[in-house]
C-alpha cells in the first residue's frame, strides 16, 4: 500500500468528472440524472397503483401511502395536530407509515403468516414505494400464494388502517367483514377496471 507521502497532498476536486474539474455542464448533467431517476420512480408507482384491481378507496389509499401522506401520529405531530407520536396499539415511540403497516406486531404477524420466511426481512425493510410495487406487480417473489395477492394486499392494508383508527379515536369504524366482502366482489369482476384519478399528495387533502 502506498504511503501518504507517495499519494501526494489532498486536494479539492469535483467528483463527477474524471479530471475532478468543475464545469457547469457536469453539474447540469448530474442534476438532470437525479431528476430523471425521480420521474422514473414516479411513473412506476403511478402505473402500478393505476392497474391495482381493488376497489377505488383501496387504490386511493395506496397512492397516498406511497407518497407518505397518510395521517400517522408522526405526520399528525409534524402538522401540529397532536403532541403524541407513539403507536397506540403497541406503545412504540413513533408511529410512522413503516411502523403501522409493517413493524407493529398486529401487522407483522399478518405478513409473517403469508410471506416466505426467507424473504421476510428483505421485504419488510424495502422502501415503501418499492414495497407497494412488489406486492401489486411482482408478489410471486415473496408470497407463498400469489394468486389475487394484489387484492388481498389492499384489503389487509385497509383493515390495518381501520384497526389503527379504532385504537386512536375509539369510534365505530367500518366493519372489516364488509371490507373483505367488497374485496371478494372485486375478485369476481363486479367492479372491473375503472378510470381512476389519484388524490392530491401536496397536503391539500
Amino acid at each position: 500500500m502506498p504511503s501518504r507521502q507517495e499519494l501526494g497532498e489532498d486536494t479539492i476536486g469535483w467528483k463527477w468528472k474524471s479530471d475532478r474539474r468543475f464545469s457547469v455542464k457536469s453539474a447540469y448533467d448530474q442534476r438532470r440524472s437525479k431528476l430523471n431517476t425521480n420521474v422514473e420512480r414516479e411513473d412506476i408507482i403511478w402505473s402500478t397503483v393505476a392497474k391495482f384491481r381493488g376497489i377505488p378507496i383501496f387504490k386511493s389509499f395506496l397512492w397516498l401511502m406511497a407518497h407518505e401522506r397518510i395521517l400517522t401520529n408522526k405526520e399528525r405531530a409534524r402538522r401540529h395536530l397532536t403532541s403524541q407520536t407513539k403507536c397506540e396499539a403497541c406503545g412504540a415511540a413513533e408511529e410512522s407509515i413503516h411502523h403501522i403497516f409493517r413493524e407493529c406486531p398486529i401487522a407483522y404477524t399478518i405478513w409473517q403468516s403469508l410471506i416466505r420466511q426467507e424473504k421476510m426481512t428483505e421485504l419488510m425493510e424495502t422502501e415503501i414505494k418499492q414495497w407497494i410495487y412488489i406486492n401489486i406487480d411482482k408478489p410471486e417473489q415473496f408470497i407463498r400464494d400469489a394468486e389475487d395477492w394484489d387484492l388481498l394486499f389492499g384489503s389487509i392494508i385497509w383493515s390495518i388502517w381501520l384497526h389503527r383508527n379504532n385504537n386512536i379515536f375509539g369510534s365505530l369504524m367500518e366493519d372489516n367483514v364488509a371490507t373483505l366482502k367488497q374485496m371478494d366482489k372485486t375478485r369476481h369482476g363486479k367492479y372491473g377496471l375503472q378510470a381512476w384519478n389519484p388524490p392530491p399528495t401536496d397536503g391539500s387533502s
